[in-house]
């Protein structure tokens, strides 16, 4: 009797402690530590008071910090000067300040999305998502 008894919970042992093994195996440590770190970081890096000229380098740097879109992230920064921002514009300061190998201005891989034309002042949402660079 006592021979059953420990071979059952011998068993037991075994199955819980694959479950937790597997349960370890499951957890994504890199995004979690990702998410606290986001979550407990101490500088205030959500909006930005920037002139429109500085926009493009301000973008290629959130870009890099989304890791070129592998994360979804959105940040925002406030535009303080008078300036028409498009497309075009965003892609001109790109070149200028020798910024395409980063992001791509030519677009070939339709990750590249302005939404309509920017009449600033304004806050501006810079967004990574699904490997695409969004700017509304």
């Amino acid at each position: 009797m006592q021979a059953t008894e420990i071979t059952v919970y011998f068993v037991i042992a075994i199955i819980v402690g694959g479950m937790i093994v597997a349960v370890l195996k499951l957890v994504d440590y890199d995004r979690e530590y990702h998410d606290f770190r986001q979550v407990f970081k101490l500088e205030k890096d959500e909006m930005y008071k920037i002139d429109s000229g500085q926009l493009a380098e301000e973008i290629a740097k959130r870009w890099e910090d989304c890791r070129f879109g592998m994360d979804n992230a959105t940040s925002s920064v406030y535009v303080k000067d008078n300036a028409t921002i498009d497309r075009d514009f965003i892609v001109k300061e790109l070149k200028r300040t020798d910024k395409c190998d980063v992001i791509d201005c030519s677009n070939k891989s339709n990750g590249f999305i302005v939404n309509g034309t920017i009449q600033t002042p304004k806050i501006i949402n810079i967004g990574c998502f699904n490997n695409s660079l969004i700017i509304k």
